[in-house]
């Protein structure tokens, strides 16, 4: 099986995940990139295909995009496709997150090498009233993938067990999601500066959002049979909730392994009987349990559907 996660670097404590390698905190955006085994170049390459009678024709308008390292086809592109070195990429989250008072915490790629991508510790968190500790991220990323672009996203861990969710970038001032993209400049000019500022002040202000939404759900009661009732959609809507709640063997594996993480995860105890428990039990499982191996679930919890499903839940668990 190919690993989702390919390389990795972090600094401080150790990422829930467990992979990649620790490095010194002080790294320049070069050294990182060396120490993340990012250190490659992808190249647009003409493509070409044997027709029946034996003839090489070329494919117009279409190239490989080709890693240099081991010449992975990363993507097929267009011709008006213009690649993002990951040297580039990077320096540009190193400025990014320095101008917005951030700091580098972890760097890696995932699906292969398709997204090169940095966490950004906000260098902030909360504390809940029963001790729960939560530190605010963001998460950057870049692709080297057709119809992608540049993106972040706040990104919050709780300590105690390391649970994520990767949320959009909201300002309390709009409803619609705060996008900012990546211009292929050779500087890092006033204008990205101020969009950096911009950007991690919406960031902050999202942990401070999330506080209120932790403390709302670490205050809002819930049985077992309500956790239950909630989550049933999301994990086995096939089965009527009255059939479960009779006869909760009933429940399917997947269903069953975030019940256990609601009782027994790290820090269930700080949690349990709570909708802030009941939150922690599904992004445990995606985090810790679900697929086959750490770096599949990493990928899914952070640019796949997991991360969605999460964000749903949350919601769910808001307005119940």
């Amino acid at each position: 099986m190919s690993h989702e996660v390919e390389t990795m670097a972090w600094t401080n404590q150790v990422p829930w995940h467990g992979l990649g390698v620790k490095v010194n905190d002080n790294l320049s955006p070069n050294q990182m990139l060396k120490a993340a085994g990012l250190n490659w170049e992808v190249n647009l390459t003409p493509m070409t295909f044997v027709a029946e009678d034996g003839v090489r024709h070329s494919v117009s308008d279409h190239f490989a995009l080709i890693r240099d390292t081991d010449n992975r086809v990363l993507d097929v592109v267009g011709n008006r496709y213009q690649p993002v070195q990951n040297a580039q990429a990077f320096e540009f989250f190193t400025d990014f997150v320095h101008a917005g008072d951030a700091k580098m915490d972890t760097a890696g790629s995932l699906h292969n090498g398709q997204w090169v991508w940095g966490l950004a510790s906000l260098e902030a968190s909360f504390t809940l009233a029963n001790g729960d500790k939560v530190r605010g991220y963001v998460l950057l990323a870049s692709p080297h993938k057709q119809g992608k672009s540049l993106l972040a996203k706040f990104t919050p861990v709780r300590v105690v067990c390391n649970n994520t969710l990767t949320l959009a970038l909201r300002s309390s001032k709009s409803k619609r999601a705060h996008e900012f993209r990546m211009n292929h400049r050779s500087t890092f000019d006033a204008t990205m500066i101020h969009q950096a500022k911009v950007t991690m002040g919406i960031a902050r202000e999202q942990l401070d959002q999330f506080k209120a939404n932790a403390t709302l759900l670490s205050n809002k009661t819930m049985s077992t049979d309500d956790v239950l009732t909630v989550l049933q959609p999301v994990f086995q809507p096939q089965t009527k909730m009255a059939e479960i709640l009779a006869d909760p063997t009933q429940l399917n594996p997947r269903f069953k392994a975030v019940m256990e993480a609601y009782a027994l995860a790290p820090g269930a105890q700080m949690a349990i009987g709570t909708a802030w428990g009941a939150l922690n039990a599904v992004t445990y499982y995606f985090d810790h349990m679900s697929g086959k191996t750490p770096d599949t679930r990493l990928a899914k919890s952070w640019l796949g559907r997991n991360a969605i499903v999460k964000e749903e839940v949350l919601a769910t668990l808001l307005k119940a």
